[in-house]
């Protein structure tokens, strides 16, 4: 019996005659679906937490940083406990105020430019307007594309089964585009409510909280039977 976290893994696994469950995702429990805060404010940032994904990304997100900065627009960079101040540091010097507790910043912030992984989930959760963001080499990218076949690289738009929630990948992540999709985030009303019901959808898509007791309730009943 395989247990899983995302509701779409259910249908794959079966197809391979896996008896598989859904019990829910863990994130429900840390992030329990309060009402969004009513301070949102500014942009906030998170190029990754590997070396190599913070190095592609920082380049790109510095004119960002400055130009929604002119335009009055305070702007934070979550710096994963994995990286070192010093590889965010042209981010800091471009204006941009260093956060370490990410999950808070995703709360209480208006926009979001996410690098596309787990982050992306608790930005939904959180219910935070974002766009994903990635940039890799031309090698491991070309690699990924021939072993991962998928319409989207943003955990939401899988579990929604469309794209809602938009995409920069490799050569279409350009600072004026990022520039562009960080205005409609913040300033157009129908776009943000157009993401906070998707984000609704998603985290009712994910079952209920308590997916570790789930897990062992099935596993019990599995022994014992």
């Amino acid at each position: 019996m395989l247990l899983v976290v995302f509701p779409f893994e259910v249908e794959f696994f079966r197809s391979f005659g896996i008896a598989t469950h859904h019990i829910g995702h863990p994130l429900l429990d840390q992030l329990p679906g309060q009402p969004p805060a009513t301070d949102r404010n500014g942009l906030l940032l998170m190029p990754g937490s590997r070396e190599q994904e913070v190095a592609a990304h920082v380049p790109l997100l510095v004119p960002v940083v400055r130009e929604m900065l002119e335009r009055g627009v305070p702007v934070s960079v979550a710096r994963a406990r994995s990286v070192d101040e010093a590889q965010v540091a042209e981010l800091a010097g471009a204006g941009a105020q260093v956060v370490g507790d990410a999950r808070h910043a995703m709360e209480h912030h208006a926009a979001g430019l996410i690098k596309a992984g787990t982050s992306t989930l608790e930005a939904t959760l959180a219910r935070l307007a974002y766009a994903t963001i990635y940039r890799s080499s031309w090698l491991t990218s070309t690699i990924g594309r021939r072993l991962v076949n998928v319409d989207s690289v943003t955990i939401a738009n899988l579990l929604l089964k469309r794209k809602v929630f938009h995409e920069y990948l490799q050569s279409d992540a350009q600072p004026q585009a990022l520039i562009e999709e960080v205005s409609a985030l913040l300033y157009d009303a129908e776009r943000r409510e157009e993401l906070s019901a998707a984000s609704q959808e998603v985290r009712e898509s994910l079952g209920g909280p308590a997916a570790a007791l789930g897990a062992a309730e099935l596993s019990a009943h599995r022994v014992f039977q």
